[in-house]
């Protein structure tokens, strides 16, 4: 019951514009990973929400259950509905959790959640032994790893920490869920295009801990920007036309 009022509780404060769907479900996934912390403390210690919005939008809440006589997975039902369903809080919510079933492991997804789908292939434990960090961006990471089932070092791209871990430290689920949907759909995408310029994906998966990733070819040598940084002449320049040529069509 306490999570269904959670979700509930959730689903009220987006509605009452008190808080964006990106700041709910952000703190939906801290809640899913440390339950300790129910989602309205999160929500105000993220100053999303006030304690003035607090009392609001729990006086809504209860003025519904008591209307469902007081069911309040009914009363959720009933709010299914509405533009920010609770099915696509209660999806991002879950994303981090992991129900043990003996000896194996299976990701807890609902397949009904509206633009996030996580993916259904989890991590095999020790398949990839991290070598070091090959790059890194505005939003995520590129690791240099070995496939110990192939046997060849690959890249595993992961979204970066929502806080400052090691490299070897699994990422927690802290981004929003704008965030881990352009993440998601950028490795369906890349792996979808066949092209000499870009680079074949391997694998999309999800760690035990919730947290997205995929793997992709290791590509060696030298970038074409560093390339031309060793040239010295136009006609050494030149010579490098074709590469860009074929980078042009990689984006075409």
């Amino acid at each position: 019951m306490e999570r269904e009022r959670n979700l509930l509780f959730g689903v009220f404060a987006v509605q009452l514009r008190k808080a964006t769907p990106a700041q709910v479900m952000e703190a939906a996934a801290a809640w899913a990973v440390d339950p300790s912390q129910d989602l309205p403390k999160r929500l105000i210690n993220a100053r999303a929400i006030s304690a003035r919005d607090l009392e609001a939008i729990q006086r809504f809440v209860n003025e519904a259950v008591s209307l469902h006589g007081g069911d309040v997975a009914k009363t959720l039902e009933t709010f299914a509905e509405v533009r920010f369903g609770y099915s696509q809080l209660d999806a991002h919510a879950t994303a981090a959790t992991i129900q043990e079933t003996g000896g194996d492991t299976a990701l807890m997804s609902p397949d009904s959640a509206p633009g996030i789908e996580l993916p259904r292939v989890l991590e095999a434990p020790g398949r990839y032994s991290l070598k070091s960090e090959h790059a890194r961006g505005g939003q995520g990471r590129l690791l240099l790893v070995h496939d110990e089932q192939i046997g060849r070092d690959i890249i595993l791209k992961e979204l970066l920490p929502g806080e400052s871990i090691k490299t070897d430290t699994p990422t927690p689920i802290r981004q929003s869920a704008g965030l881990l949907y352009r993440f998601i759909q950028e490795a369906k995408i890349t792996g979808q295009l066949e092209h000499p310029s870009i680079v074949p994906v391997y694998e999309l998966g999800v760690r035990p801990d919730g947290s997205p990733y995929y793997t992709m070819k290791l590509v060696k040598g030298s970038t074409l920007s560093e390339a031309l940084r060793k040239t010295t002449t136009l006609q050494e320049r030149l010579a490098y036309l074709t590469n860009f040529i074929g980078v042009c069509h990689g984006v075409a």
